[in-house]
């Protein structure tokens, strides 16, 4: 088994691939977080449900068993900066976030220090059910020539684009509930710096 590596927190970009507007959230997570406490985490800053089958592409290696995900943490894949790997979210509509990490920070330990954190985002995240990433690209393209059909479809699948803070702060008030506390200071949601290679 690996050593534990010496940070206490990774900042990872995630980016939603083969989607366009750019759609990324940037995050810090302490790396004890185990591969599934993260898909919690990731879940919640995207306003899905998470109920979906999921895995993770580190290193080469896929993990997707239950108790593989439950036991293996962060810290154990020995991530480096700039190093990405790859989550996927159900198996049907094939959702991939590419995660890339940014940063490594040792922060001293305090009950705040171990909380994960939405520090930026770019753009709404699509409706969970609306067909991935083709038929997200589908929506956007009947909103563009004809407004009404694809209003609609978006207000089916609970999704506003106008309403993104609105959702920042409903996304926080479900984390409490699932014992996460995602901080957010006013303003930081819709930065565009950190997103950019």
């Amino acid at each position: 088994m690996p050593t534990p590596s010496c940070c206490d927190r990774l900042t990872i970009r995630v980016v939603l691939l083969k989607v366009s507007p750019l759609v990324a959230r940037l995050i810090s997570v302490p790396d004890d977080l185990s591969l599934e406490e993260l898909h919690d985490v990731l879940q919640l800053v995207f306003g899905w449900s998470g109920q979906a089958f999921y895995n993770f592409r580190i290193h080469g290696e896929e993990t997707c068993r239950r108790r593989h995900l439950r036991t293996r943490l962060l810290r154990q894949f020995q991530l480096r900066r700039r190093e990405k790997f790859l989550y996927t979210y159900d198996f049907l509509d094939l959702w991939e976030w590419e995660i890339r990490v940014l940063d490594l920070d040792i922060e001293p330990g305090s009950a705040e220090a171990s909380q994960p954190r939405c520090l930026a985002g770019r753009a709404a995240t699509p409706p969970e059910e609306c067909g991935g990433p083709r038929g997200y690209m589908r929506i956007l393209d009947q909103h563009k020539y004809y407004s009404p059909m694809a209003e609609q479809e978006l207000q089916r699948g609970r999704f506003s684009y106008s309403h993104y803070g609105e959702l920042t702060i409903n996304l926080l008030a479900r984390g409490e509930e699932l014992g996460l506390h995602l901080l957010a200071a006013e303003g930081t949601l819709l930065l565009g710096s950190g997103f950019d290679d």
